[in-house]
């Protein structure tokens, strides 16, 4: 089971701090692992090294995905949405906003969970 499994939400809620605060996606995952748009507001992009690393994850609004597929990403770094890295085009017109509320749960996918 990958580690990211096994965060526990009082953990990863006491890494991300205030609630301005962002924390990299754990164990060096990209933004694209967050899997709803609330939680893609947490974090930056954990892939150190990269182009991505360090970039604000990005969500995509209600209903839009940064991709031509039906279900694509809804969470991408910040440089990858307005095309600057990555080979990413311009889908600047697909960023929603950032507004989750203090004591939500997020899901970071299947089995993973934190809460701010």
């Amino acid at each position: 089971m990958p580690a990211l499994y096994r965060v526990g939400a009082v953990a990863l809620a006491a890494a991300v701090g205030s609630a301005g605060a962002r924390t990299p996606v754990p164990n060096g995952e990209g933004c694209n692992v967050v899997l709803d748009r609330a939680s893609c507001c947490m974090f930056t992009d954990g892939r150190a090294g990269t182009e991505y690393g360090g970039q604000d994850c990005m969500p995509s609004k209600g209903g839009a995905f940064f991709s031509t597929d039906p279900v694509g990403p809804v969470c991408e770094p910040g440089c990858f949405v307005n095309g600057r890295c990555g080979g990413g085009a311009d889908q600047a017109e697909k960023i929603g906003t950032c507004g989750a509320l203090p004591g939500s749960w997020y899901s970071l996918g299947a089995d993973r969970a934190c809460r701010a």
